[in-house]
């Protein structure tokens, strides 16, 4: 009892003390005041072991490896993979949710043209058995790691495809979020690697791999698309795009995992020439790893050590099987797994101690079946699993040297942390020559409950306060602004007694005047236009066509 309360008072702290908001797999915000009360409620309440010494073996600051001596801007980001089968899909394991993703590396692809097939049992291919297989004449945009093709920031592209007998050629072309339609092929000079005329031919089938860089020029978002694909076409397995410094995660979370996958698949079926080349280059830092498949995978000789031996520098977090109705099994599987891990040096994480019981985990609606996680039971099981297993300031972008928060900002689809908004508490100071702060384009004003914000597009920059479209301030050409856009509920200039103007421009105000710097025409035929109006000492002038100036004088009274 004394472990169990310790445990679940740690627990409880955590869950407080995670402020930013939190996400789930699928972007979408929770309500994390609501659900943290009731998982310290529902843990209370039934005094669940949660995670005690005997179920978490191995939590060093894992990775230690490769993370604790990176530190700074040139941090290289640490790739996480996700292995496993359905228990690792649905209520799928994701990011931590304080984590600055700096790019996705993964399979699929959107809406194309020609003859593309998705491939999900070909397991001479890849792993997982998944693939897609591009023929002549087809094209489409690659997911990389997406539910669907987005923009995605980064400085490199990766593509990971099979070479074979018979194999055609094709294109790679990357697109700019700063310019819609157009499409770049991948050259040697700017990106040093050529994308046109990609050879996928082989005498024997290998794996390959494609890399190059992305412009970095105004930090534009990409996405990339397979074109002009020739003759016997080309097998796809994976693509990505991330950057390469900087800290963050680059996050896997589809290239190793898939439901209903089992060791005897894939395991001395897939050809090393073909996953060798691709894992080596795709080198993981750190696997997660989550399977229904029996202990005996674990024990000496079991396919799970073979498979293992696939990913010689990454760390491993292996986590047991989540709380079922049918327990059968699961105790030699976890006791299995553990051994492993202790043997291996490797992290062991007791997926069913997170959760005390299934019919506890049922009550919370934590199951969506009798084996499988909902989506709040996911969630639940990534913040427990992350508070358990720190990575480093660094690489959440979450915590600096001097215990403050620290997010790293990022451009494009999945941007920021948890795609919540920044807040600043204190002054903001950019740092640059020119001292300037640039908004990034938005097409319209976005109108709603948050006050003071800003939108830009290439005409007009627009501002909110109290959820109201107030001003809009519009530039004429390189001669600087025209003047204001009122054509909404007004815009107001000053504070100081200044001027309300009306649709039509004028002072609604009774009170108040306008003020205008000093200013003689050098002659009644000086450059000037109808309408404009000057003074000085003597007197005020108005032009009443174009170069043409009139005056009247002035006099004290």
């Amino acid at each position: 009892m004394k472990r169990t309360l310790l445990t679940f008072l740690t627990l409880a702290t955590w869950l407080t003390a995670q402020e930013p908001s939190l996400v789930n797999s699928n972007g979408t915000q929770i309500d994390t005041d609501a659900e943290r009360s009731a998982f310290r409620t529902a843990l209370q309440a039934a005094s669940a072991d949660v995670l005690g010494e005997a179920d978490a073996i191995n939590r060093q600051p894992y990775s230690s490896k490769h993370i604790s001596t990176w530190t700074g801007s040139t941090a290289p980001p640490v790739r996480v993979a996700i292995t496993g089968d359905s228990l690792a899909v649905l209520g799928p394991i994701f990011h931590g949710p304080l984590m600055a993703r700096a790019g996705w590396i993964g399979g699929s692809y959107g809406s194309g043209s020609g003859s593309i097939t998705a491939t999900t049992n070909d397991h001479d291919a890849w792993l997982t058995g998944v693939s897609m297989q591009f023929a002549s004449g087809s094209s489409a945009e690659l997911s990389c790691g997406q539910a669907a093709p987005s923009h995605l920031r980064g400085d490199r592209f990766v593509l990971y495809y099979l070479k074979k007998s018979g194999g055609g050629t094709f294109d790679l072309q990357y697109e700019s979020a700063d310019a819609v339609g157009t499409w770049t092929t991948f050259t040697t000079i700017t990106n040093g690697a050529d994308g046109n005329n990609i050879s996928a031919s082989n005498g024997s089938t290998i794996g390959a791999v494609f890399s190059a860089t992305l412009p970095l020029s105004n930090t534009p978002a990409y996405k990339v698309r397979i074109n002009d694909v020739t003759g016997g076409g080309v097998t796809v397995i994976a693509a990505g795009i991330y950057n390469s410094g900087g800290g963050g995660i680059i996050w896997i979370p589809n290239l190793l995992a898939k439901g209903g996958l089992d060791f005897s698949s894939f395991v001395g079926v897939t050809p090393s020439a073909v996953y060798a080349p691709i894992l080596a280059d795709l080198a993981p830092h750190l696997v997660l790893s989550c399977w229904a498949d029996a202990g005996t995978n674990w024990d000496s000789g079991g396919a799970f050590r073979t498979y293992y031996g696939y990913f010689p520098a990454a760390d491993w977090v292996q986590i047991s099987a989540n709380p079922a109705s049918d327990e059968s099994g699961h105790p030699a599987q976890r006791a299995s797994q553990r051994a492993w891990a202790l043997e291996a040096g490797q992290t062991y994480i007791n997926g069913h101690a997170m959760f005390g019981s299934y019919s506890l985990a049922t009550s919370l609606g934590f199951m969506v079946d009798t084996v499988h996680l909902s989506t709040a039971g996911g969630i639940f099981r990534n913040h427990l699993l992350w508070s358990k297993l720190p990575i480093g300031h660094v690489h959440l972008g979450a915590i600096g040297g001097d215990g403050s928060h620290q997010p790293l900002l990022q451009y494009g689809s999945g941007a920021g942390i948890d795609d919540a908004p920044l807040r600043f508490t204190g002054p903001v100071l950019f740092e640059g020559s020119t001292g300037e702060l640039g908004l990034m384009d938005q097409a319209a004003p976005l109108i709603n409950s948050r006050r003071s914000r800003m939108y830009c597009s290439s005409s007009h920059l627009y501002v909110l306060t109290s959820g109201t479209l107030v001003n809009a301030i519009f530039p004429a050409g390189s001669s600087g602004f025209a003047g204001i856009s009122p054509g909404f509920a007004g815009a107001k200039l000053g504070g100081f007694g200044g001027i309300n103007w009306d649709a039509n421009l004028r002072n609604t105000v009774n009170t108040g005047t306008m003020v205008l710097a000093t200013a003689t025409p050098a002659s009644a035929t000086a450059t000037g236009t109808t309408g404009q109006i000057a003074w000085d000492a003597n007197y005020i002038y108005i032009c009443t066509a174009t170069n043409t100036w009139k005056r009247v004088a002035i006099s004290t009274w």
